[in-house]
């Protein structure tokens, strides 16, 4: 009896964690997409496939794949959108598919289901990869501002031009009020400079810390669970302290939600980029933490079941973390992000 019991409660695991690592995800930035705006659709699934192995050599560049953008899947709906350029990108068994694209029309752009290997160039007689996106919707670009009319007009406010004695106090106020003015300015542009410089150093020395921890982690002999363990640990402490947030209960599922929001929305291309990749990071070693020593991870052959890290995958997680948190650092000095960003 205790052995089916354990046995139910094994299997129970198992099934939740592949669901849970297996989870597809689609994202659009940004958020709200107005008629010509340049778009990126990202596409995010995991698979234990070597989809490079099947790809066009000649479409390889590193860990990304060039697209087939002249594709009849495109073509067909080139009234509805442009697709100026279309990846595929692979983070251990995470893929991304992104697709940057002008759309021509207003509402909803539907996506026909297609097949990601013969975008591969892929032309052997390998079983096809469906991908199915979401729809995406498209608003009039009269909505960017508010057209609802002039307001009435203000009644002008005269002064009598002979009362010489108002007109010096007026003009000796407002003197005094640019003298004070320009004081305070000063003073809180100081005040600003050296609260910012301050945190510019904090995060610098948050992510200088960070980046030694996690090139520490190549030396340690850590099994593949306490180095997932470990990595996530190092990571959420970067996060909490570069956001100002606790990150412990964030889900990896999660992560680009919660950051987008701190943020408000308002993260360049490189820092949006470096937030997509960790989500993706977090996901895999979710995997190798949760998976291990289940009945899924035990079953043949091992290359597709086995819930541990591949041939030199530990070392390029630390390589993409610490490029990710090189790219989230950088902040351009116009753009002001909300909260401690």
């Amino acid at each position: 009896m205790i052995k089916h019991k354990l046995l139910i409660f094994s299997f129970t695991i198992c099934i939740l964690c592949t669901l849970f690592a297996f989870a597809d995800e689609q994202i659009i930035t940004p958020k709200s997409i107005y008629v010509g705006d340049t778009a990126e659709l990202r596409y995010m699934f995991q698979s234990h496939t070597d989809l490079f192995l099947m790809a066009d050599p000649s479409r390889i560049n590193g860990d990304t794949v060039i697209l087939d953008t002249s594709s009849q899947v495109f073509k067909k709906m080139e009234d509805v959108f442009l697709v100026k350029k279309a990846v595929l990108q692979r983070v251990g068994i995470t893929y991304t598919v992104i697709i940057t694209f002008v759309p021509w029309v207003t509402g909803e752009i539907s996506f026909e289901e297609w097949n990601l290997n013969e975008l591969c160039g892929n032309n052997s007689d390998a079983a096809p990869l469906l991908i199915k996106l979401s729809p995406i919707p498209v608003m009039s670009i009269l909505k960017r501002t508010d057209s609802s009319g002039e307001g009435n007009p203000v009644s002008p406010i005269l002064i009598p031009g002979t009362n010489y004695v108002l007109w010096g106090l007026i003009i000796t106020l407002l003197i005094v009020l640019v003298f004070i003015a320009i004081f305070i300015a000063r003073f809180s542009l100081i005040a600003e400079k050296f609260l910012e410089l301050k945190e510019n150093i904090g995060f610098s020395r948050n992510a200088i810390i960070t980046k030694r921890k996690l090139n520490a982690l190549k030396k340690r002999p850590y099994s593949d669970m306490d180095f997932a363990s470990t990595w996530q640990k190092i990571m959420r402490a970067y996060l909490e302290y570069r956001f100002g947030t606790p990150f412990s209960s964030v889900t990896a599922s999660s992560f680009y939600s919660v950051i987008s929001d701190l943020t408000g929305d308002m993260l360049n291309m490189e820092q949006d980029n470096a937030v997509m990749s960790l989500q993706g990071l977090f996901r895999r070693t979710d995997y190798i933490r949760y998976a291990a020593g289940s009945i899924d991870s035990v079953q043949l052959p091992e290359e597709e079941h086995k819930a541990g890290f591949i041939d030199g995958e530990r070392d390029n997680i630390i390589d993409v973390s610490v490029s990710d948190i090189e790219g989230l650092e950088l902040r351009e000095k116009e753009m002001k992000l909300y909260g401690r960003v």
